[in-house]
């Protein structure tokens, strides 16, 4: 009987709890459809459209040339090589001229083409020479430090896109390799480990041929699609290597003999279909650079002849990609975020970079700066650097801010 007392009060305590039950379960379902037409918050904080704060086109009344290579430092300096005028100038935050890193020559802190500027853990620059096939080390104040012998076999027409050294184990290396023409060039990310006073190269990753017609001598023979996809590999904070590219929206995590050991989805755009539009603005740039370079050959009249009507047959058959990678550029500030250059109409009047979390893949920021000819983009963490040049070769050192 106790059992049927406590089994029937039960059933009476149910049944309000079933309707209960009910209830609840229509309000979660009202508040679903709800949600469902209201926008849910990104990951990444709010975007910033930055402004010209000021601008340098000079250092000690030196015009700068191609102003191609910029590091911003974790100290609140901005180290600028000028490739154009052999010379590696720094400047602070607020844009006063400090110290010149070095000079040309052969001897200890000199150089003979100077190239890419590395941060090395907060207390030095790394200076890479392509002639003499080394980094030279400065400290804060730009004073030489050491140097050491890179011996990096790079083809001639090939270029150090970005490099990363870790100690003296690896060094992480982002390059264009051309091959034998008229293969089109070949843009890898390469391992590199130290083994004694040796280099040996594993390749972390190659490109997919973007690659349409290109200009050997006088003769057009091949030439490479703009807004190819670029590879990259930085160094992550836990010593793995990270590996990438444009046509991909996910992070390579790489050990350090440069194999997989887990992927990173970042939340990247859907690649953006190359218009008819832009097919044609880069058609009649090349016509004009090609028939520009003819009037420099000096060539008799009847061999400019035969080249026009070669260039006039080739150009109508010039083969493009159907859609341009989701971005254009890649680097890692001083803070070991990712940054990426999305990829943008030739007509956009701003462009967007991103900032992830490498190990999460989490969209930390993103910064809207003007569509511009940049030659590199660098951040402290709070502005941003640039600089860019005009059709006449003249240079400037921009930054951009709050």
């Amino acid at each position: 009987m106790a059992v049927r007392r406590k089994s029937g009060a039960t059933a009476k305590l149910t049944a309000p709890g079933a309707a209960c039950a009910s209830a609840l379960r229509w309000a979660a379902a009202l508040v679903s459809v709800v949600a469902a037409f209201v926008p849910q918050p990104s990951r990444a904080q709010p975007a910033d459209t930055l402004e010209r704060q000021w601008e340098r086109v000079s250092f000690d009344t030196l015009p700068l040339v191609r102003a191609s290579v910029l590091l911003a430092t974790s100290w609140g300096e901005v180290w600028v090589t000028d490739v154009g005028e052999r010379a590696v100038f720094r400047w602070s935050a607020m844009g006063e001229e400090l110290s010149r890193v070095g000079g040309v020559g052969e001897g200890p802190g000199e150089y003979l083409r100077p190239g890419l500027l590395i941060e090395m853990d907060g207390d030095s620059v790394g200076l890479w020479d392509r002639q003499l096939q080394r980094i030279s080390f400065f400290g804060p104040d730009g004073k030489f430090l050491s140097a050491r012998i890179i011996p990096v076999a790079i083809g001639a027409h090939g270029f150090v896109r970005a490099m990363s050294l870790r100690g003296d184990t690896v060094l992480a290396m982002t390059m264009t390799n051309p091959g034998v023409e008229p293969s089109p060039r070949d843009n890898q990310a390469v391992l590199w480990r130290f083994v004694g006073a040796d280099l040996r190269p594993d390749s972390l990753f190659a490109m997919r041929d973007e690659s349409v017609v290109t200009s050997r001598g006088d003769i057009l023979t091949r030439f490479w699609a703009p807004y190819n996809g670029r590879a990259y590999a930085f160094f992550s904070n836990q010593g793995g290597v990270l590996a990438g590219h444009g046509e991909d929206s996910a992070l390579s995590v790489l050990d350090g003999r440069g194999r997989e050991t887990r992927r990173v989805e970042l939340d990247l755009p859907s690649p953006l279909a190359v218009t008819s539009a832009y097919r044609e603005y880069f058609t009649d740039s090349l016509r004009l650079a090609l028939a520009d370079g003819i009037t420099r050959t000096g060539a008799s009249p009847a061999a400019v002849a035969m080249l026009r009507e070669s260039h006039r047959h080739l150009l109508p058959s010039l083969e493009f990609p159907d859609y341009h990678p989701r971005y254009t550029d890649a680097f890692q500030d001083a803070t070991g975020s990712l940054w990426l250059r999305m990829a943008a109409p030739s007509d956009a009047e701003h462009v967007e970079w991103r900032a992830y979390d490498h190990m999460t893949g989490d969209h930390l920021r993103s910064v809207f700066l003007p569509n511009g000819a940049f030659l590199n983009t660098r951040t402290d963490g709070t502005a941003f650097f640039v600089t860019q040049a005009d059709e006449l070769g003249r240079s400037w050192l921009v930054k951009y801010g709050r």
